[in-house]
């Protein structure tokens, strides 16, 4: 939902006025996100995304190259929240925070489907294995002592989660010396449903079980582990080719700078 001319002159006046008033730190910090928003950034999407319209990509880009003329690591997981929620908006979608921050399992509504949201910035990620490493806090893991209670707690587990998310987007972050690279992926939910109820009692025989979940023709799907070190669900080894990945930003690093237009330490 891109601005109409007559609307981009409006916020062009606006900007102008309110610089007037601006001391030399709000120009400096200005100038940072202008000269990183000057920059070409490298966009590929993915034709079978049903989300990343030019309305989303517009408004996604620039709250991405707004980040990075402020700071020197990626984006974190609520400023994509923030991001996800004013993107899809910009695309023509009803879109709206989670009620509270305390909300389990969802973080941004989209028009009908509750949507989890995730960041990954690990230095060990590999490109085509994606790793959630808490998908809940379970604190009843240190307190299973069977294989039976562990089982029916992890499957009631995942019916609520199944039950109160529709959609799962992961945003992994990339980091060279040269650029970031920012790729959205979203994870099937049917992994989360049946795979999961089909599990047997007798793949929980262990304290910490690290169980595959395969889907009904045999294909892996995802590693299953219960932590009890840090009493949390975490998914490994889940294959991105599995995945729809909606779209790919490279964002070139800049400096940046201080009033003289040196490189701020």
């Amino acid at each position: 939902m891109e601005l109409g001319g007559n609307d981009r002159d409006e916020e062009r006046k606006e900007l102008l006025k309110f610089i007037e008033g601006f001391g030399a730190a709000e120009i400096r910090q200005l100038v940072n996100i202008a000269r990183v928003m000057s920059r070409p950034i490298e966009e590929m999407r993915s034709p079978d995304s049903d989300l990343v319209g030019d309305g989303f990509a517009a408004e996604f880009r620039a709250r991405l190259l707004a980040h990075h003329g402020t700071h020197t690591t990626g984006m974190d997981r609520l400023a994509f929240e923030a991001a996800l929620t004013a993107a899809a908006a910009q695309e023509g979608h009803t879109s709206t925070a989670a009620p509270s921050r305390t909300t389990r399992f969802w973080d941004v509504k989209i028009d009908d489907a509750q949507i989890s949201a995730k960041t990954s910035a690990a230095r060990n990620m590999r490109r085509d294995v994606i790793e959630i490493s808490k998908l809940s806090e379970a604190a009843w893991i240190q307190d299973m002592r069977s294989a039976r209670d562990r089982h029916a707690r992890t499957l009631e587990l995942f019916r609520d989660f199944v039950a109160a998310v529709q959609r799962w987007f992961i945003l992994r972050i990339f980091e060279t010396a040269e650029n970031f690279t920012y790729e959205l992926v979203e994870i099937p939910m049917s992994f989360f449903d049946a795979p999961v109820q089909a599990l047997s009692v007798q793949e929980f025989d262990s304290d910490g079980p690290r169980i595959t979940v395969r889907d009904p023709n045999g294909r892996d799907l995802f590693v299953l582990a219960l932590d009890r070190s840090d009493s949390k669900i975490t998914l490994k080894r889940i294959n991105k080719g599995n995945c729809l990945v909606h779209a790919t930003w490279v964002v070139p690093k800049a400096p940046i700078v201080d009033d003289e237009g040196r490189p701020e330490a």
